[in-house]
């Protein structure tokens, strides 16, 4: 998903934990088409995992709630996310890890070519990127040095194969 897609999602709207998909509406894709996105199962237990602190959340915001009491950076409004923005945690992981120049889109072109090397096909990487084209899926998903060297292997001859002249 986009970063936009991410910190917009709501629960009853775009979670659809039962089929382990995210529906995202027309209105809420680049390419103005309906999403699925499957959740593998990691995203799955996380998601869950989620939703039950955020009832945790919720269940202690409201046990402690007056009317003098500022507003919670923590609200429970329906939404997965319950920041309106990643800046903030964003760039202190970022700088903890040591890494310069890397931006949020940058996920999604770790993604795209994660599944490649994984041996997905293109159209589905295509799919699952939700690109509009598989010329913008080549555009995301590279190849590392590893995989080029290993497909290129392919080509050697086995080894103790006869040659033309012996």
């Amino acid at each position: 998903m986009r970063k936009g897609n991410q910190y917009t999602i709501r629960w009853d709207e775009h979670v659809d934990l039962p089929l382990r998909a995210f529906q995202l509406p027309p209105s809420m894709t680049k390419t103005g088409k309906a999403q699925t996105i499957p959740m593998i199962d990691d995203v799955f237990d996380a998601l869950k995992e989620s939703r039950e602190i955020q009832r945790e959340i919720a269940e202690i915001q409201s046990e402690g709630k007056t009317s003098d009491k500022p507003a919670q950076r923590m609200v429970a409004d329906g939404r997965v996310f319950n920041i309106a923005e990643n800046r903030e945690w964003w760039s202190s992981a970022l700088e903890e890890a040591k890494i310069e120049k890397f931006r949020w889109d940058d996920l999604r072109h770790t993604f795209a070519s994660r599944l490649v090397e994984a041996g997905a096909n293109r159209k589905v990487v295509q799919e699952a990127c939700g690109h509009a084209s598989i010329t913008m899926t080549a555009r995301y998903a590279h190849v590392s040095n590893k995989t080029l060297q290993n497909a290129m292997a392919l080509l050697n001859r086995p080894k103790g194969a006869q040659t033309l002249d012996g």
